[in-house]
């Protein structure tokens, strides 16, 4: 992908078209970052549901056989 950018602003004919090259790109990257970050949040939130249950389980256990 980045070798795509490269080249893709190398073709450039004129500074708008360099302009809008790099942007897109960027605009690309972006997305990329994106998708990334919300990906790695719904993985970190199941690790930490997965991680905390037998703590929640154990703290709730006592109560029960209180009741």
């Amino acid at each position: 992908m980045r070798l795509l950018g490269a080249r893709e602003a190398l073709e450039a004919k004129s500074i708008p078209e360099l302009f809008e090259s790099t942007l897109s790109h960027q605009r690309k990257q972006l997305e990329l970052v994106a998708t990334q970050m919300k990906e790695l949040s719904a993985l970190t939130q199941k690790v930490v549901s997965e991680t905390t249950e037998p703590i929640r389980n154990g703290i709730t256990e006592p109560f029960k056989l209180a009741s």
